[in-house]
């Protein structure tokens, strides 16, 4: 008998309005600044699961729809992109997603179909309430949200901090 194992890698997506707070968050949960990185790649850091297993994880800090290097990169073509820029050997990527975009930038639905499509492990949380006190509508995330029934998590900043509410996302939808 051949056992085959399939390994999945996990995305967690950060959703929120311009200036919600969606890089605080990012930061927070995954302490990606002032550490050493591995091969001083300043996107990829090591990272602590749940049980406490170190894996290696992609952290972006701007929005895919923002970053000056992946903007013009078609949500088809991001994960061919990501792994022509930093490799594979992640096992978790994080990452913000801009939830109102205009001009030529792409809706957070077509990353969030593609990383689907190419079996991610797609987990979400969105900032309803951002650090500056606007409340974003996000009854388009969560209508998507609960169409595909991915893992999810409504971050309210306005009242709580970054760090605070990160806990939230890592208890939720960090990998095990």
């Amino acid at each position: 008998m051949i056992l085959l194992f399939l390994y999945v890698k996990t995305i967690i997506f950060v959703i929120g309005a311009y200036e919600s707070g969606k890089t605080s968050i990012v930061k927070a949960l995954t302490g990606s600044h002032g550490r050493k990185t591995k091969s001083n790649n300043p996107r990829l850091w090591y990272v602590r699961t749940l049980n406490g297993n170190r894996i290696l994880a992609l952290v972006l800090w701007s929005a895919l729809q923002e970053d000056s290097e992946l903007k013009n990169v078609p949500p088809s073509k991001i994960i061919e992109k990501l792994e022509e820029m930093y490799g594979n050997e992640y096992e978790l990527i994080v990452c913000p997603l801009e939830l109102n975009v205009g001009g030529n930038l792409y809706d957070f639905t077509l990353y969030l179909d593609v990383f689907i499509a190419n079996g991610y492990d797609v987990r979400v949380s969105a900032i309803e309430n951002s650090w500056n006190g606007r409340i974003a509508n996000i009854s388009r995330v969560r209508n998507y949200l609960l169409n595909k029934n991915l893992p999810t998590v409504i971050l309210d900043i306005g009242n709580s901090d970054a760090h605070m509410e990160s806990r939230k996302v890592r208890d939720n939808l960090y990998p095990p």
